[in-house]
């Protein structure tokens, strides 16, 4: 939805998580209740650090701007 991904994290226990590069320029990452998360963008990929309030054990929305 306008531009906007939905990445969902299913039942990670990891605090750090990376996904393969995507074709958008990334112009900031939260979760659903906008909590701020912090990402960086490498050749190799995209490396997700997930805040420690706002996880959910099973399913974690990191909303992908």
């Amino acid at each position: 939805k306008d531009g906007v991904i939905y990445l969902h994290v299913l039942a990670s226990t990891d605090d750090v998580i990376s996904i393969p590069n995507i074709d958008k320029n990334i112009s900031g990452m939260t979760l659903l209740d906008g909590t701020a998360v912090e990402f960086e963008k490498t050749s190799l990929g995209t490396i997700i650090k997930l805040p420690e309030r706002g996880e959910d054990v099973f399913d974690t929305i990191v909303v992908v701007k």
